[in-house]
């Protein structure tokens, strides 16, 4: 009898897939393996570390290997030169992955530092591994990722005193979509604990993107990416000197980096807040500083990533060889960066102290610079190429505390006030900080305003002007 032509196509279909599903394991087990072996090789790239791939088992179905990892130091002593460690790595391979329960996926693979050898100081669950970083790849490509580091004590002792330092652990789950990775990470509570003392830092917390893969994120490339970390709290509490306790809530670090791969520049803008403190004794509130580095040469990075690891791998001892790599190295890639016309800005620097508020901004570029001078250390060259202006508002009583602050480490280094107490150097920093304040209003420096005092000032072209007062420069 005839068999329908239906009937075989889905058969053929049939046997395809079995055999696919059968031989793919083996395949993506290969891989696998290979994979791992370029990852190390990459590793191997970056000075200090160095990795080597050993005891690797490659099955139908899973495949494992040992990693053993140094990382030297060259600046401690010998017998501490170098930290070596054994990673686990074990991968099962698709498209059936057979881990807890059966799921479809490429492949899915751990590493994991079992750090027995730090079990003499530090406490950790007997049965788990330090860390563990696992991956998971489905059969589109994407890939999820997790890893943590298990809650651990340590008990020590400093001055005879007994110190404890607990950690909560770590948490750490992001995916990875071509060259899209997102990441984000928790850690509950680090705290040092002692008779009389105790630090404590609780939620912290990691918020990641970088548009990049990980052969882009190895090779020292330039990409894009947006990194925050929050701290709800930061305290110290000494019961015998309760004048140093401090608290700090709501701290924002953050970083993001720019590129423009047509004009081979990147820029790098971080920012820097807290929403409270009150620091043994000072108080103050909505702390923000943001600086900015713009228009940096993607080549000169490059070129400086070089020389570092050249400077790793071949330690000099002679500083003279030392001072002709570094000129040698100005002299050939330092117009890469100049080009480009680099900024550094500090696009706020603000605050709200218990004594008033403050306000700032700097803004500075070097502009149409063409070829590099003959002597780097020309004051003329780079005030005529420098471009600089800045705006700072500040409020009557905080103008005050600085300039007691200032006046204060003056007279500290006068010989004739070395018996002087403190609290006679503050009496007389007191009495001088409005006669110094009036002085520089007088002199241009600083310019009144109903709230306090402000100062305006900008270079240009070789000229600079102090609230619109020329300042001469240091041009022979």
């Amino acid at each position: 009898m005839q068999k329908s032509p239906v009937v075989i196509i889905w058969a053929g279909l049939a046997v395809a897939a079995v055999t696919g599903i059968a031989i793919a394991p083996k395949i993506i087990g290969l891989s696998v393996i290979d994979s791992l072996n370029a990852h190390v090789a990459q590793i191997n790239d970056i000075p200090p570390y160095k990795a080597m791939v050993k005891e690797v088992k490659s099955g139908w179905f899973n495949s494992s290997a040992v990693i053993t990892v140094s990382v030297s130091f060259p600046e401690m002593d010998a017998e501490q030169q170098t930290f070596t460690f054994d990673l686990n790595f074990d991968a099962q391979h698709g498209p059936v992955l057979m881990g807890e329960s059966l799921t479809f996926g490429r492949e899915a693979w751990s590493l994991s530092y079992q750090g027995e050898n730090l079990r003499s100081n530090l406490d950790f669950a007997a049965d788990q591994a330090f860390y563990v970083f696992n991956a998971k790849t489905d059969l589109l490509g994407s890939t999820a990722i997790s890893d943590h580091i298990v809650p651990f004590n340590i008990q020590t002792t400093e001055n005879d005193e007994p110190v404890s330092l607990s950690f909560s652990g770590y948490q750490g789950s992001g995916d990875v979509h071509g060259n899209n990775i997102t990441y984000i990470a928790n850690i509950d509570k680090v705290s040092i604990d002692s008779t009389s003392k105790q630090a404590k830092i609780d939620n912290i917390h990691v918020d990641s993107q970088l548009k990049a893969n990980m052969e882009q994120i190895f090779s020292g490339e330039m990409y894009d990416s947006l990194v925050k970390v929050t701290i709800a709290s930061m305290s110290f509490t000494d019961s015998e000197n309760p004048s140093l306790n401090s608290n700090i809530q709501n701290t924002l670090l953050s970083g993001e980096s720019v590129t423009d791969r047509n004009k081979k520049i990147f820029h790098i803008l971080s920012s820097y807040s807290v929403e409270h403190y009150d620091v043994m004794g000072s108080v103050g509130q909505d702390l923000r500083l943001n600086v900015d580095m713009k228009n940096l040469s993607s080549d000169f990075i490059k070129a400086y990533q070089a020389q570092i690891q050249n400077v790793v791998k071949n330690p000099q001892s002679d500083p003279n060889v030392v001072q002709q790599q570094l000129m040698d190295f100005l002299n050939n890639n330092l117009l890469d960066l100049l080009i480009a016309s680099p900024e550094f800005n500090i696009a706020q620097v603000s605050g709200n102290l218990e004594q008033g508020k403050f306000n700032g901004q700097l803004f500075t570029k070097l502009v149409n610079i063409t070829h590099l001078p003959d002597n780097l250390l020309d004051n003329a060259f780079w005030l005529s190429h420098l471009q600089a202006s800045t705006h700072i508002e500040i409020e009557q009583s905080v103008a005050q505390m600085i300039a007691v602050l200032v006046l204060e480490s003056q007279l500290k280094a006068n010989p004739e006030l070395a018996q002087a107490t403190p609290e006679q150097i503050n009496e007389i920093a007191m009495q001088q900080a409005p006669i110094m304040l009036q002085n520089l209003v007088q002199q241009g420096l600083l310019e009144a305003t109903a709230e306090g005092y402000q100062l305006v000032a900008e270079l240009k072209d070789s000229q600079a002007n102090i609230n619109g007062n020329p300042i001469p420069l240091p041009i022979p």
